[in-house]
This record gives C-alpha cells, sequence and structure tokens, in this order.
C-alpha cells in the first residue's frame, strides 16, 4: 500500500500566522501556485483520494485529483485550537499566555481553551489510518490534510513518539509518502 499525506496550499491564515484549525479558509493566490507546482513536480495517481472535509483541504484534493472522487474524512481535520483560532501568537500572548505555556511545554495532555491535545488528535487519526490500512491494503491512498495532523500521523506511521511532534515542518502544498508491506511502514519521500 502506497500513502500520500498532503498538505494544503497556503491560505491567509498561514500567511499571517494565524491558528487555523477549525476555520474554513479558502487558498490563498500563493496556495493555489503552490498545489499547481507540486502537482507539476509529483506524480501520484491515488485509488482513492480522502481530504479532511475543510474548503481549503477540498480545492487542495480537487486541483491535484481533478478526475477523481473525493471523500471527506473529518479525522484528517487539524487540531482544534478552540479559542485561540485565527489568532496569531502575539495575540494568544496577550490574552493568555499562562494556557499557551502549558500547552507548548505539554501538547499532549493540555489543550487551548475549548480545543484540543495532541492525544485526542491523534486518538481520531489513528482510528483512521487502521481503518484505511483494511480497506485499502493493496491501494494507492492520498490523504489531503493539515500541517499538525500530518506531523501527528507521521509519528505513529513511524513509531516515534508523539514528543517528536515538535521537529520538522510540514511545508503548504508539500508531500509525504510512506510505503507498507507486509505490516511495516517505511518513509519514501
Amino acid at each position: 500500500m502506497e500513502l500520500f499525506l498532503i498538505r494544503h496550499g497556503e491560505t491567509d491564515y498561514n500567511r499571517n500566522k494565524r491558528y487555523c484549525g477549525s476555520s474554513n479558509a479558502e487558498l490563498n493566490a500563493e496556495g493555489i501556485l503552490q498545489v499547481n507546482r507540486l502537482k507539476d513536480r509529483v506524480s501520484i495517481e491515488p485509488d482513492v483520494v480522502f481530504f479532511s472535509g475543510t474548503l481549503r483541504t477540498r480545492q487542495t484534493a480537487r486541483i491535484l485529483f481533478p478526475d477523481r472522487e473525493l471523500i471527506a474524512a473529518n479525522a484528517l481535520r487539524e487540531l482544534n485550537f478552540g479559542l485561540w483560532e485565527g489568532l496569531t501568537y502575539d495575540e494568544i500572548m496577550y490574552r493568555d499566555a499562562e494556557s499557551y505555556d502549558k500547552w507548548i511545554n505539554d501538547p499532549l495532555n493540555c489543550a487551548p481553551p475549548g480545543g484540543e491535545t495532541l492525544l485526542e488528535l491523534r486518538s481520531r487519526a489513528a482510528v483512521f489510518i487502521e481503518k484505511i490500512f483494511r480497506q485499502h491494503e493493496h491501494k494507492s491512498v492520498a490523504c489531503v490534510s493539515h500541517g499538525g495532523a500530518i506531523k501527528v500521523m507521521t509519528c505513529m506511521l513511524l513509531n516515534k513518539p508523539l514528543n517528536d511532534f515538535w521537529s520538522g515542518i510540514v511545508g503548504n502544498a508539500s508531500v509525504s509518502c510512506f510505503v507498507r508491506s507486509n505490516g511495516k511502514i517505511i518513509s519514501r519521500c
């Protein structure tokens, strides 16, 4: 099985460094260019295409796979940032520095006010990953998702501790490739 985890293209939230989990932001002009560049650079022909249900992931999936059926999967949603949704780091620090520090230091167990923890994100992502392994064992699957969700799924797939969440960056319109064979998963790109 081949699994492609693809992050959506840039939105104005990304450009302005605003936390964007559940907001239904659309791709901006740069985001559309990024996705078209990805399409030109990488040849992916999935049998099945999932997207998180947000506008930005649907737009990304439609550009990349114009002739494929797109299946919404809420498990691919970004971390729920709760009351921090749409705010910048500076705005959060001004309003609630104590909660932010707790979350940064223990994102596994601490959530943004009204949001979810990384453990909660991992839980919903794990159920989804197991489901696609069972239902699409010999297929190629593309999942258009979000930076945080992709980082969590990558940690799970490669058996890395979730504490590795903060390492590395998942850029807009990027793809992470995995192959599963005989129960083992390797990263291909």
